[in-house]
């Protein structure tokens, strides 16, 4: 079904339209579970992460700073490094990261984080 899931959205986040065709996710659209191609999406690892952030925070896979930039504004910047060979110690540089308002394990800094990813993924 993955596959399926995957050629239905021609391999394209379905949130930010970043095109792969290696390390897509695929994302369910209602909490059923159901592995149908309707109920999946295509979502860039970096949506993924921010989609499942809670998760992440609780695993210490993610991690939770404040920035200027909009989520979106992040991704593409540190795509657009990643292509041009930088390093992500010189991509974060960027940034100009510095702790967020919220505590990294709170709700509230859920809430605002996937608020910030922005689009709508497909509905149909």
């Amino acid at each position: 079904m993955r596959k399926v899931a995957l050629e239905h959205d021609k391999n394209t986040c379905q949130f930010c339209g970043h095109v792969a065709k290696r390390n897509m996710n695929v994302h369910h659209l209602n909490k059923t579970g159901e592995n149908s191609a309707e109920n999946l999406i295509n979502c860039c690892v970096a949506r993924h992460a921010v989609m499942r952030v809670g998760r992440n925070l609780s695993v210490a896979t993610i991690e939770v700073w404040e920035s200027e930039m909009s989520q979106v504004e992040i991704f593409e910047t540190a795509r657009e490094g990643v292509k041009n060979g930088k390093t992500l110690k010189a991509i974060n540089t960027a940034f100009h990261l510095k702790k967020g308002s919220y505590d990294p394990g709170s709700i509230g800094y859920a809430n605002s984080l996937v608020a910030t990813i922005g689009g709508n993924p497909r509905t149909n």
